[in-house]
């Protein structure tokens, strides 16, 4: 059998990685999980353990440091085969044609790692698998994309015992869905949906007996505090959100945190996520200026009906965070001013505020690059996180850096506007990203989804990712 490496530079949980080692696994290969920031160490690490498979999931963002690892790994051993999968290798598969990249994996990797992993341990040919992008000596195969994954039921319960492994304190990520029915103009969705049309349903919901099962799993071994939902909509079939709500609190018990869109807020979603356990609840606001949200955005949706299905999780008792982005391809520090000032009429728990990144090939990456917003070559400058510096050549840049910063304090604080605007113009300092990392620790310290270790834990991996 096979041994496969998944690799990654921060000690977070892919609930993507946790599915591939679980398929992998039942097929009898062994895997495991190796993170760190150096490339070198990293790689001498997993040289090692000698796998078969080196596996990477990629963001865009993070592709420099995935292919500087790859050829590491190449380096000290020749045989492993290297695999590039995930958000940014889907949308630009042509990352293969870098040195020490073997393999892409486009979309859904189930079945294409499975094929994969089973011919590197026989020595067969890595060509013909459906999703994959060889590297061969007569030049890059190209192979079509398979169907997508029909029944999610099907797949084994994903494997969070890799992540366990290299930390009890990682907190667990679970999905209940795949595919998200939005199309937002900032976000790579609309690229995956067009990538699976034809392939079959588009956004699956897992059985709600699969879900609880992977929760009771995780008990196994270890004390629970909360459980992490990560779908970009939880619940976003109703019907599906029933039959959750009518069994996890007499089931599970436990409080758990979750994303849902504020504009399908209604009294019937709001007590079925109240009645089940929601503890903590996000939702995407991105903007709250009108313009923005129609001409950038495509947002559906009025402000004063955002802000009454957010005040009505608040009321179930449930704790709201709201994220925002600012930076927007001609966005006014105006505009951003309306943001949050909609965030003070909220009064959320938590204001979690993004800098805006054109992804390549979405909409509003194509807007700034007609405006002249970015420079040639942007792609390989993006920045790995959406939390630091803007990448637009804006005449606002410095406005969007600094209210980013200071958004959790500037909704908080009487008088907020003449503050803001005055904090927006001062020259960007070391002290604002302290104060934004701070808030963040304490919020995490104080939310109570994990114990005190864990929250360190997480606080110490949001820095290590701040600052690679």
């Amino acid at each position: 059998m096979a041994r496969v490496a998944f690799v990654q530079n921060v000690p977070l949980e892919y609930p993507g990685v946790s599915v591939l080692s679980a398929v992998l696994r039942e097929r009898g290969h062994e895997t495991a999980l190796f993170t760190g920031t150096s490339p070198a160490r990293l790689a001498a690490r997993i040289a090692a353990w000698a796998p078969g498979i080196a596996g990477l999931p990629v963001m865009t963002g993070n592709q420099r440091w995935a292919c500087e690892v790859a050829r590491e790994i190449k380096r000290r051993l020749p045989s492993t085969t290297t695999v590039l999968g995930g958000a940014h290798p889907t949308i630009r598969p042509e990352i293969v044609e870098q040195e020490g990249v073997d393999v892409v994996c486009r979309g859904e990797g189930e079945r294409a790692l499975t094929d994969l992993t089973e011919r590197v341990d026989r020595g067969g040919p890595l060509a013909g698998i459906a999703n994959l992008w060889v590297k061969t000596p007569g030049g890059v195969e190209r192979c079509e994309m398979g169907p997508l994954v029909g029944d999610l039921g099907s797949l084994p319960l994903p494997d969070h015992a890799i992540y366990r492994a290299r930390s009890r304190h990682i907190q667990p990520w679970i999905h209940t869905v795949r595919g998200c029915p939005f199309s937002c103009t900032y976000c790579h969705n609309h690229q995956f949906r067009e990538i699976g049309r034809g392939l079959g349903t588009y956004v699956r919901t897992r059985p709600v007996d699969d879900v609880l099962a992977e929760i009771r799993a995780l008990g196994g071994g270890r004390t629970l505090r909360s459980i992490h939902f990560c779908d970009d909509i939880f619940g976003v079939d109703i019907v599906w959100l029933r039959a959750f709500s009518a069994r996890y609190r007499a089931q599970i018990g436990l409080p758990y945190q979750c994303m849902q869109a504020s504009h399908l807020m209604d009294e019937e979603r709001v007590q079925l996520l109240a009645r089940s356990g929601c503890a903590w609840c996000g939702i995407g606001l991105d903007s709250g200026s009108p313009r923005v949200r129609r001409e950038l955005l495509d947002r559906p949706g009025d402000i004063d009906a955002l802000v009454l299905g957010a005040r009505a999780l608040q009321d179930a008792g449930i704790k709201l965070r709201v994220n925002v982005i600012l930076g927007f391809p001609g966005e006014t520090p105006e505009e951003m001013l309306e943001t949050l000032e909609v965030c003070r009429r909220i009064r959320p728990w938590q204001v979690l505020c993004h800098v805006f990144v054109p992804y390549p090939g979405t909409a509003l990456a194509s807007r700034a690059e007609r405006m002249g917003l970015l420079e040639p070559g942007y792609e390989e400058r993006i920045p790995p996180t959406f939390n630091r510096a803007s990448p637009l050549r804006s005449p606002h840049r410095r406005e969007v850096e600094n209210l980013h910063a200071l958004a959790q304090l500037l909704t908080r604080v009487p008088q907020w506007r003449r503050v803001a605007r005055c904090a927006a113009l001062l020259p960007h300092n070391p002290v604002f990203s302290g104060f934004y990392l701070a808030c963040l620790g304490w919020q995490q310290m104080s939310s109570g989804e994990r114990d005190a270790i864990g929250s360190l834990h997480q606080a110490l991996s949001n820095l290590a990712f701040w600052y690679r």
